[in-house]
């Protein structure tokens, strides 16, 4: 064996052999947080939901020490009424929308949402005046603040959720070119070890392979 073979066997090879896997190992890492990371931020992109405390602050200086039942405002045309159907209306919640005024209210709110947007936004909103109860504060004013609150929420989740949306094409293509890098490394290593394989490494004598 001579000392070029003999570097290339116990070397090249090796290196080679190394490298490659060291670069499979590293996609296969990389892919898998980057699906991970994205699959989270698009996730949590989603989520409008208005802490009850951020609420409370915000109304505290100016109201505290009252649990009205007035009809909360709205922000947006009435829209008919018996638009809460498909909707669990909590029952904390049922005092302050009891009238059909209130209900028409709270429907200009959620009217556009999805189904399941509108029972979080209720469902939101009764933990946000269940808080307020508990610490004595305007109830009604609450929801004036949690309607304000929750539609920049909702409205920065839709903003979040289109630069996601024109992302796709380039995280797609990012993850096309990482599998193909992925399979090109694995062929790299599928033909070294067929190479090792195959090579007559031993010295050959007289009576044949040694």
């Amino acid at each position: 064996m001579g000392a070029l073979e003999g570097f290339e066997r116990k070397w090249l090879f090796r290196f080679t052999r190394f490298v490659a896997m060291l670069v499979v190992l590293a996609l296969i890492a990389g892919f898998v947080i980057g699906a991970t990371y994205f699959g989270s931020a698009v996730f949590a992109s989603r989520d409008s939901h208005v802490s009850p405390q951020v609420v409370l602050d915000n109304i505290r200086p100016h109201t505290q020490g009252t649990t009205g039942t007035g009809v909360a405002k709205g922000t947006k045309p009435a829209r008919a009424a018996g638009e809460l159907q498909g909707i669990r209306l909590p029952f904390l919640l049922q005092p302050y929308f009891s009238d059909p005024e209130s209900r028409r209210v709270l429907m200009s709110h959620i009217g556009d949402l999805a189904s399941d947007q509108k029972q979080e936004y209720v469902d939101n909103l009764a933990e946000v005046v269940q808080t307020a109860k508990s610490q004595s504060m305007d109830v009604t004013a609450t929801i004036n603040e949690y309607f304000q609150q929750k539609s920049e929420a909702i409205s920065r989740a839709d903003i979040k959720q289109t630069e996601f949306t024109k992302m796709l094409p380039d995280v797609a293509g990012a993850a096309v070119s990482i599998v193909g890098l992925i399979a090109l490394f694995s062929l790299i290593l599928v033909l070294l070890a067929i190479e090792r394989n195959t090579r007559s490494w031993r010295p050959v004598t007289r009576e044949g392979v040694s």
